[in-house]
């Protein structure tokens, strides 16, 4: 199967979750990425979102490993999916997928930078004889 993706993404494995604020039409929805690229996000939610519909998002994107400093990122997002499915303990979950309409060049890159930093970390983690280009 043909990769579609413009952009790398990485996905959020414990250590790289971070926290996002979802503004649907005043009411706040707080979440934790699953994976982000620098064109959008995915995530879990208890609500439902129609597809195409515009929320605001804050992003509390980790500038340090242990994720002790915070670079705020507020941008909006389209809703391109919203799929329903059953977690582990029988609660109806969804996954919802965002697009970046708004993100500002400087956010973009630190977003890039993240997800580059993320991977070479996996990297080093998977691979011990990892050498960075």
């Amino acid at each position: 199967m043909e990769e579609k993706r413009i952009f790398p993404r990485v996905k959020g494995d414990l250590e790289w979750l971070f926290v996002i604020q979802i503004d649907n039409n005043g009411k706040k929805i707080i979440t934790e990425t699953k994976d982000i690229s620098c064109s959008g996000l995915r995530c879990k939610t208890d609500e439902y979102f129609a597809k195409e519909s515009i929320v605001e998002l804050i992003l509390l994107l980790p500038l340090t490993e242990r994720g002790l400093i915070f670079e705020k990122i507020k941008c909006t997002g389209k809703i391109v999916r919203c799929s329903l499915y059953i977690d582990n303990n029988k609660r109806e979950i969804f996954e919802t997928a965002f697009e970046f309409l708004n993100l500002e060049e400087k956010h973009h890159q630190k977003i890039s930078k993240y997800i580059t930093y993320v991977q070479e970390i996996a990297e080093k983690i998977t691979n011990p004889f990892y050498a960075p280009q």
